[in-house]
């Protein structure tokens, strides 16, 4: 390939990456905007319904996830910075890469899915409609992404990477989903479904990656 054709090509990857950027960006605003109001609305309403101890320890706990998750996902992030120090560009490397965005989005889905059911659990047995207890599960159990995510901009001075806004979008989006399932009443599928949704995370994260390079990010 000449090298003309090369930077070309470079110059189309760069565009396309930007699309993706203003897009998944452009997608997250209103995502915030749809966190704060359920999460507000459904904080109100239950403690007006006298469920203030579950609102206190649900805020208290969406508190320590983030550390949680980050703990969690140490060990993989350990072991792709050094792969990709000794040996970029490798076989080994890219396989790495690939796991450690599955356990990522594994630990993301997974806790979705687990919060999901908590919540339509607890709110089935209470004298109150579920509809408050989902409205702030959407809102407060899923700020802990959202708080991650502002932590990674302010470390990277507000260049987070891309395949982190299709982590939180892809997150709150398999929220809405498994609502949809409940309401339907085919929560039966509702852990294959999840399965599913990593697959596509990890899937869409590597093809990020691929345009943009490691970081994932668009300068």
């Amino acid at each position: 390939m000449s090298k003309k054709s090369t930077v070309e090509s470079m110059k189309l990857s760069a565009k396309k990456a930007h699309l993706f950027a203003d897009l998944f960006k452009t997608l997250y605003f209103p995502v915030l905007l749809l966190d704060v109001f359920g999460g507000i609305v459904g904080i109100v309403w239950l403690i007006f319904a006298g469920q203030f101890k579950f609102v206190l320890f649900s805020v208290l706990l969406s508190i320590f996830v983030p550390h949680i998750l980050t703990l969690l996902e140490i060990p993989a992030i350990i072991i792709c910075s050094f792969l990709e120090k000794k040996i970029p560009d490798s076989i080994i490397s890219n396989i790495f890469m690939i796991i450690a965005s599955a356990i990522d989005s594994i630990l993301i889905c997974g806790y979705i899915w687990i919060v999901v059911q908590v919540v339509i659990s607890y709110g089935n047995n209470t004298p109150v409609s579920v509809v408050p207890y989902l409205l702030m599960g959407y809102g407060v159990f899923t700020a802990p992404l959202q708080f991650m995510l502002s932590q990674e901009n302010r470390l990277t001075g507000g260049n987070a990477g891309l395949g982190t806004y299709v982590g939180l979008i892809g997150a709150k989006g398999l929220f809405l989903l498994l609502l949809f399932f409940y309401f339907f009443n085919i929560m039966n599928f509702s852990l294959l479904v999840t399965i599913i949704f990593v697959a596509i995370l990890v899937l869409v994260k590597h093809i990020i990656s691929r345009m943009l390079g490691r970081s994932g990010k668009v300068e």
